[in-house]
């Protein structure tokens, strides 16, 4: 997908941890771990996990509730 896509969220959840603070990723072994993220709990105890976001492109923030389709934030090539 495009960087900047909308990322929406899959199912209805809480926000347990976000990372935005990474702007680059690529191939090479120094980018492993280095992406910007979203993972939701969801009701069921399952978590879905939103990776290699934009830097500056996360729109939650730890405890929010979340929707079904709900912004979460832009895609991006972090990590």
């Amino acid at each position: 997908m495009p960087e900047g896509t909308p990322v929406l969220a899959a199912r209805e959840g809480t926000v347990v941890d976000v990372e935005d603070g990474y702007r680059e990723g690529g191939g090479e072994e120094r980018y492993k771990g280095q992406e910007n993220y979203v993972i939701v709990l969801h009701p069921d105890g399952t978590v879905g996990s939103y990776l290699h976001l934009r830097q500056h492109g996360v729109r939650v923030r730890p405890g929010q509730s979340v929707k079904t389709g709900d912004l979460l934030g832009e895609s991006g090539s972090t990590g």
